[in-house]
């Protein structure tokens, strides 16, 4: 695992902003640095060249959860419970 910050689900490394895997059967491709080479702890959507994709908020960002439900295969009200647990854990929202 690259990083003490990263989260763990199984053998899964999370993305540190939005916690989608950036590891694993279903992964999201990995962001990139400004240089271009694959950036190890967040995944392309929300970052890329180097900086976030966007300017949300936490408490945005946890409202947003819930358009992935059906992606991740949970409820909306199970997305909006795991946002709210985990998101406030990685490193993005820890910095805030």
């Amino acid at each position: 695992m690259e990083g003490a910050a990263q989260e763990d689900y199984g053998n899964w490394v999370i993305c540190q902003s939005c916690s989608g895997p950036i590891s694993g059967p279903q992964a999201l491709d990995k962001g990139t640095n400004e240089n271009g080479t694959p950036n190890e702890e967040y995944c392309i959507y929300c970052f890329k060249d180097g900086v976030f994709t966007s300017n949300m908020t936490l408490d945005e960002m946890i409202a947003d959860s819930v358009n992935y439900a059906e992606m991740a295969d949970l409820s909306k009200e199970e997305m909006l419970e795991h946002a709210r647990k985990t998101l406030p854990t990685l490193k993005r929202w820890k910095q805030a």
